[in-house]
């Protein structure tokens, strides 16, 4: 198989059988001072990027050979290649990833001037948008950028929404009438250096002990 410059978006989560563990964070890049007494200002140097962080499960003896696969395709990436990746356990919106959802076609309807809240279109009709609900949008060429709901937002009769604070805050390219996936959201990922941890191999029995890091590649 030719390692390909973006690995597909089930390249991982096929190869993993279990979902044993897995912690979403952002990495924040910004400066900071103080003036000593508990006061302390912020600047914004670069946009946070989203991480994660996958504990792979030991595998049995009837598994290795995917355990050996995990660790060969990891191997190839080195720490340029990336790959579209998606949480395994995130199960969707709060409200429910329902079939009526699934067949909707949602998109951007509205983003405010400060660019730190989003109104949404297409989504059925009473859908409740909830706080830590996920959302990504495909945006330039193979740009993905992933966000959460700070707040309630309900879709009207007509499928709209008002408008409710995400965070991060959308890039500059991202506009009006894109389209929003709230089932799968999806970023571009790479594994740092030192970000993934290989099996471990007991003779005739299992593969334990790797680990995964990855850091979005925006």
């Amino acid at each position: 198989m030719a390692v390909s410059s973006i690995y597909p978006l089930d390249f991982l989560n096929d190869l993993l059988i279990t979902k044993e563990a897995v912690t979403v964070g952002l990495q924040r890049n910004d400066e900071m001072s103080g003036s000593g007494d508990g006061r302390y200002w912020a600047a914004e140097l670069a946009r946070p990027l989203w991480t994660a962080t996958v504990n792979l499960s030991a595998l049995g003896r009837n598994c290795r050979g995917r355990a050996r696969e995990i660790d060969a395709k990891f191997r190839a990436l080195g720490v340029n290649r990336a790959f579209l990746w998606s949480d395994p356990i995130y199960d969707g919106p709060r409200f429910g990833a329902t079939a009526e959802l699934a067949s909707s076609t949602v998109t951007v309807r509205a983003i405010n001037t400060g660019r730190t809240r989003i109104a949404l279109s297409g989504l059925p009709a009473g859908f409740v948008i909830s706080p830590g609900d996920r959302f990504s949008v495909e945006w330039a060429t193979g740009r993905h950028y992933m966000a959460e709901f700070l707040e309630t937002d309900t879709a009207i009769s007509n499928g709209t929404t008002a408008g409710a604070d995400i965070y991060p805050y959308p890039p500059l390219g991202l506009a009006i009438g894109m389209t929003v996936n709230l089932t799968r959201p999806t970023i571009k990922a790479i594994v740092p250096p030192d970000g993934f941890t290989p099996y471990s191999y007991v003779a005739g029995f299992v593969a334990q002990g790797a680990s995964l890091t990855l850091l979005q590649k925006v």
